[in-house]
């Protein structure tokens, strides 16, 4: 009953290039669940390490009920493989009415390794949802930090940040989709590039 109604809802296998093969393939992944009212007070972190000669698919849900807080950090390091290996993650966060989730990705690959990852969020009426992502490496990134605003009041503040070195080529495209009346949305992408491909920023306002 807690994980039926939004795994595969919030981000639609449709939605994204790389979510039909995530759907189909996630081979691990974490279920994060808030009571109503419950404040977590520590940041809840879950590091993650790609193994060596394995390209793991992960799938992630979070549910914050109404009024509730949360802090959760995503972070994963990938070592250099033997061969070019692609990495694919989703993240989906439902944030009920008057709750507040903050959702930090950071992620440092190697050159012969490209990552994909979507992330998206479900204000609803007078929730806070904050995206916060950093990029660090690989042969490609391409990364979409997005919050759907559902209800009415509800707020959300999505910032990119990334550093790309010669022949890296990394993407960051936060999006806010207003879908509901009195509601707000701030995005700030920002990126280095030393030489090669760099990063690319493009943000989405609905």
């Amino acid at each position: 009953d807690l994980v039926e109604p939004h795994l595969g809802a919030i981000v639609p296998h449709a939605s994204h290039g790389f979510a039909p093969i995530n759907a189909a393939l996630w081979t691990e992944g974490w279920f994060v669940y808030v009571p109503r009212g419950v404040r977590v007070e520590q940041p809840l972190q879950i590091p993650a390490r790609a193994p060596r000669g394995e390209g793991p698919c992960e799938r992630t849900l979070i549910v914050c009920e109404e009024e509730s807080r949360l802090e959760f950090i995503d972070g994963c390091t990938a070592p250099i493989y033997t061969y070019w290996t692609a990495l694919s993650s989703v993240i989906e966060v439902a944030v009920k009415r008057g709750a507040h989730c903050r959702l930090t990705s950071i992620q440092n690959g190697a050159r012969n390794v490209s990552r994909f990852d979507v992330m998206s969020a479900r204000a609803h009426g007078e929730a806070l949802m904050e995206l916060n992502v950093l990029r660090l490496g690989g042969d490609r990134s391409d990364v979409q930090p997005s919050t759907y605003l559902v209800g009415p009041g509800a707020q959300t503040e999505i910032w990119t940040a990334s550093l790309g070195l010669a022949r890296e080529a990394i993407t960051a495209s936060g999006q806010a989709i207003h879908c509901a009346p009195q509601t707000r949305s701030r995005i700030v992408n920002k990126s280095v590039s030393e030489g090669g491909l760099g990063p690319g920023n493009r943000s989405l306002v609905e």
